[in-house]
């Protein structure tokens, strides 16, 4: 073989030699890699599942060390963190009330793969998630569709998960916030209350004796904005027909519970004039005026919100001040103008679709919302109680601070 021949042959068992122990580290390296990201994964499934805890804890009045360790357990199965996190060693919450928070903290530990090779077996992982409770002014407007086609089990459930979202609520309000929340019923018309019938944000085309509170529209483009001046009244109208009144904002959780309790169903659709109604009981210039002021509500770091829901279509719009006549291009025109005005006041607005067949108005109640996640589409009753559950969940929650 010759000298050239045995060097070569040396110098690739040297090689191989050298090739095998850099392996090692760079085989440690990679296994490391894996490792950090299978932490970092894990980490970020067990903070969500601390988040959800925190904020079901905050809007859950006495909630027991049991409770939420089933819902953290919940949102660990679903987000898939017992696939990954070897053990959950110890969930906490208790409510710092000096600071007015709920707090949740999750320890546990994750089982490495290849830094078993550098003597490491498992790395800890600790979250923690605080949430502020209710120190935010809220002043809600519960805008319901109370049309003959809610009827039977709709009506009822309804009235069930209107109230499950005002518990939610005022269950989460403390002595550092205040809360008021207002119920406007609507069909082809809202009914403003016959106590009103001396007030000067009305109209009445002729003396009406016994009139129920029903009113319809001003001309266009009024009819699109909550407002009042003089020569711009509200018409009272005497033949139509109401359902029951408007309640204004009031912080009596009994007598909302009790007007939501008496809602019943009947007549057609108009859901522009519940919003612009909902609009108007936030607003704090007449025709409704116990709403916060702008600076109450900079003041009181306060949110004005409108749940908007509907089970239909709009089958009526506006012959001003009448709604007589079933030009639903019209009335869905109306209701995309209201919803665009109303949220260029800074209004925060959560719709609701209600077993809806109509694709053209799920998609406009979509719209209405003021992002996409306060957009509600229920296919049952359940989903309807869902959704009012999660929108009161989200407005009780505040803020999630870490």
């Amino acid at each position: 073989m010759g000298f050239f021949g045995g060097f070569l042959k040396n110098v690739c068992g040297s090689a191989g030699i050298m090739f095998a122990a850099a392996a090692v580290p760079l085989m440690l390296g990679a296994g490391i890699a894996i490792d950090m990201v299978r932490l970092s994964q894990s980490r970020t499934v067990l903070q969500a599942a601390a988040d959800a805890a925190a904020i079901a804890g905050a809007t859950t009045d006495g909630m027991s060390q049991t409770d939420l360790n089933k819902v953290v357990k919940a949102y660990l199965v679903a987000n898939g963190a017992e696939d990954a996190l070897s053990n959950v060693t110890s969930m906490k919450n208790w409510t710092d009330t000096t600071n007015a928070t709920f707090n949740v903290k999750i320890e546990g530990t994750l089982n490495t793969s290849l830094m078993k090779m550098a003597g490491v077996a498992s790395v800890d992982i600790s979250v923690d998630s605080q949430v502020n409770l209710g120190q935010q002014s809220l002043e809600l407007a519960l805008v319901l569709d109370n049309t003959g086609s809610m009827a039977g089990l709709k009506i009822e459930t309804l009235r069930n998960a209107a109230k499950e979202l005002v518990r939610i609520i005022n269950g989460a309000k403390s002595e550092y916030s205040s809360l008021k929340v207002a119920l406007v019923p609507f069909s082809e018309y809202v009914n403003v209350g016959p106590v009103n019938a001396g007030a000067g944000w009305l109209s009445f085309a002729a003396p009406i004796a016994g009139w129920e509170g029903c009113v319809g529209s001003r001309n266009n483009p009024l009819d699109e904005v909550a407002s009042f001046a003089i020569g711009q009244e509200y018409p009272a109208l005497a033949a139509a027909r109401c359902i029951a009144p408007i309640l204004p904002l009031t912080s009596s959780i009994s007598t909302i519970n009790a007007r939501i309790d008496a809602m019943t169903a009947e007549g057609n659709t108009y859901v522009p004039g519940g919003l612009l109604w909902g609009w108007n009981v936030l607003s704090s210039d007449a025709p409704f005026s116990e709403g916060m002021t702008d600076a109450q509500l900079k003041d009181k770091n306060g949110l004005k919100v409108i749940v908007l829901m509907t089970d239909g279509t709009n089958t009526l719009s506006p012959t001003y001040p009448l709604h007589e006549v079933g030009n639903i291009s019209l009335a869905d025109n109306k209701l995309r103008d209201i919803c665009r005005n109303v949220k260029d006041e800074n209004y925060v607005v959560y719709t609701v679709s209600f077993m809806i067949a109509d694709a053209n108005i799920v998609q406009l109640m979509k719209n209405c919302a003021s992002e996409h996640a306060k957009a509600f589409d229920a296919d049952n009753p359940a989903q309807l109680y869902a959704a009012f559950q999660n929108i009161g969940q989200s407005l009780a929650a505040v803020r999630i601070t870490r």
